[in-house]
């Protein structure tokens, strides 16, 4: 729940993709080499390969998920903006949320911002009052 929960901070993803959240990391955790299993990944151990990570991303970053061009007239954009929320387990591709059309979209084409979170507004107040506590200021005495 960590991992899950450090996941949707970073990208302000809001809390109804909470189970999203948890399975992408799920999925991060069984690619993580760990000492447990003699720095090998529990993917790997299964499976007798070391797995791909080449396809990861940043969950939550701003994601363009091409549109087939019979879904479109040709003035219309090429592809809709949405945000990245995981791997789809029933097919390959990645499962991305449209917030204009409130729909889960899974693809294979899609352009990813990964430096860019959807809902990129934190607020970090809250954290420089964690630094100015007096318990800090007692520990630095």
């Amino acid at each position: 729940m960590e991992v899950a929960r450090s996941m949707m901070f970073n990208t302000n993803v809001p809390r109804r993709f909470w189970s999203d959240a948890v399975t992408a990391a799920c999925y991060l955790i069984n690619r993580i080499p760990t000492r447990i299993l003699n720095d090998s990944s529990p993917f790997e151990v299964l499976n007798q390969t070391r797995p791909s990570i080449d396809h990861l991303r940043v969950f939550g970053c701003v994601c363009f998920v091409l549109r087939p061009g019979g879904l479109r007239d040709k003035l219309e954009a090429k592809s809709t903006k949405c945000m990245f929320l995981g791997y789809s387990t029933t097919q390959k591709g990645y499962k991305c949320y449209e917030f204009s059309r409130n729909r889960m979209i899974v693809s294979r084409d899609v352009k990813f911002i990964e430096h860019q979170g959807y809902h990129d507004k934190k607020d970090w107040g809250s954290l420089k009052d964690l630094a100015r506590s007096p318990s800090d200021r007692a520990a630095s005495l």
